[in-house]
């Protein structure tokens, strides 16, 4: 993280994860962001380690309720890659 945090303001980032997801919960939906922005704007950069586990522990939605079908659908279709 310290790495991404020590590039310049203006340089385009785009998300690894999508607005609504378990790893995106807090996201706004945008598809573009600069270091800048983030720096500005994402809670979990201006947190401590031990602040960023409060939060996200706290925050941690439940499993869906198909989440062990889900995941052993992709384990079988990744081995029969």
């Amino acid at each position: 993280m310290q790495t991404l945090l020590s590039l310049r303001d203006d340089l385009e980032v785009y998300p690894g994860h999508y607005a609504g997801s378990t790893c995106g919960r807090g996201m706004d939906g945008k598809t573009i962001s600069t270091i800048g922005r983030e720096r500005r704007t994402n809670l979990a950069l201006q947190l401590d380690q031990e602040q960023f586990l409060d939060y996200q522990l706290a925050n941690t939605p439940p499993l869906p309720d198909d989440f062990h079908n889900i995941k052993k659908a992709n384990v079988q279709n990744s081995a029969s890659s």
